[in-house]
């Protein structure tokens, strides 16, 4: 039987993986390609790690990777643009 105890503990949990998402998503779209957290954070988007997590959270994870390299590609376009204007 679930007390409101392990309902609290479960929803924290939830929290705690979706953090860890969403920071790893951060520093693929924000850090340098070569930055230690970047190949870290892309390599975490291939381990069974972020698979579990996003079970967790109800999360397609094969949906938020194609997301996450469309919007790494438009964010390097868009850096790119902005470079050549200054």
């Amino acid at each position: 039987m679930s007390t409101v105890v392990d309902t609290v503990e479960f929803i924290g949990y939830k929290k705690l993986a979706a953090a860890i998402i969403r920071l790893a998503a951060v520093d693929v779209l924000k850090l340098p390609e070569r930055h230690a957290y970047r190949i870290n954070a892309e390599e975490f988007f291939e381990s069974e790690w972020f698979y579990g997590l996003a079970d967790l959270i109800d999360l397609d994870p094969d949906c938020l990777r194609d997301k996450l390299l469309d919007h790494k590609t438009s964010y390097k376009r868009r850096e790119r643009r902005e470079t050549a204007i200054a």
